[in-house]
C-alpha cells in the first residue's frame, strides 16, 4: 500500500480546512442570532399551503431563512408577490442565493441582513421558523412595524401574547405546529 502523494495530502487537508470554516461559521451565527439554519421539511411545506392567507396585501417575507426551502416555496405559491427571505448567517444565505439564481423562481430574493433591519411598512405576510426565544425577541418589532392588513405564520413555536386565527398540526415526529396570527387595529396584537 502506497502513501498518499503530496498532491492529495494538500487536497484532504484543503476539504478538513474548509468543513472546519463551514464549521465554525455555522456555530458563530448560530451563537450570534440564537437561532441555527434550521430546514423546513417538505411535509411542513405543503401543509404551510393550507395555513397561508389566499391574498396578502403587500410583500412576503422568511425571517431567518436559513437554507431557502420554505422562502422558495412561498415564491411559488404567491408568483404576483415579491418574496424576500432575509438570512444573516452567510453559508446559509450563499447557498439560497445561489440556488435562487439557477433555479428561480424571478419574484424571490434572498437578502443578507438582520431582519430586524427591513422594513415592514409594505409587508403583508411574515413567516418565520424561529425558537421560543427569538420569537420574544421579534414579538415587539412585529407589533410596533407591521400594517393592519398583515398576517404572520409562525412554524412550530407561537407568537408569544398573541392567539392564533388558525392552527395546524404537521404529522411528524416532533408534532410541529402551524399558527396563523392575523392582526387588529394596526398591529399584529389578537390577544
Amino acid at each position: 500500500m502506497q502513501g498518499l502523494s503530496e498532491g492529495e495530502l494538500f487536497l484532504g487537508l484543503g476539504f478538513l480546512l474548509f468543513g472546519l470554516v463551514v464549521g465554525l461559521l455555522i456555530v458563530w451565527y448560530t451563537l450570534r442570532t440564537g437561532a441555527p439554519p434550521m430546514p423546513s421539511t417538505r411535509t411542513m411545506r405543503r401543509m404551510l399551503a393550507d395555513l397561508l392567507p389566499a391574498y396578502p396585501s403587500g410583500s412576503i417575507i422568511e425571517l431567518g431563512s436559513g437554507w431557502g426551502g420554505l422562502a422558495q416555496q412561498l415564491a411559488l405559491h404567491y408568483p404576483q408577490h415579491r418574496v424576500f427571505g432575509l438570512e444573516l448567517s452567510p453559508l446559509p444565505w450563499l447557498f439560497s442565493w445561489a440556488k435562487r439564481r439557477a433555479l428561480g423562481p424571478p419574484n424571490l430574493r434572498f437578502v443578507r441582513c438582520d431582519f430586524r433591519d427591513h422594513p415592514l411598512h409594505e409587508v403583508g405576510l411574515v413567516v418565520c421558523y424561529l425558537n421560543p426565544e427569538v420569537m420574544r425577541r421579534v414579538e415587539p418589532w412585529l407589533r410596533q412595524g407591521l400594517a393592519a392588513s398583515a398576517w404572520v405564520v409562525c412554524i412550530g413555536f407561537a407568537l408569544p401574547g398573541h392567539k392564533p386565527v388558525k392552527t395546524i398540526k404537521v404529522p411528524d415526529m416532533h408534532a410541529t405546529t402551524l399558527f396563523l396570527y392575523q392582526p387588529t387595529s394596526g398591529t399584529v396584537s389578537v390577544a
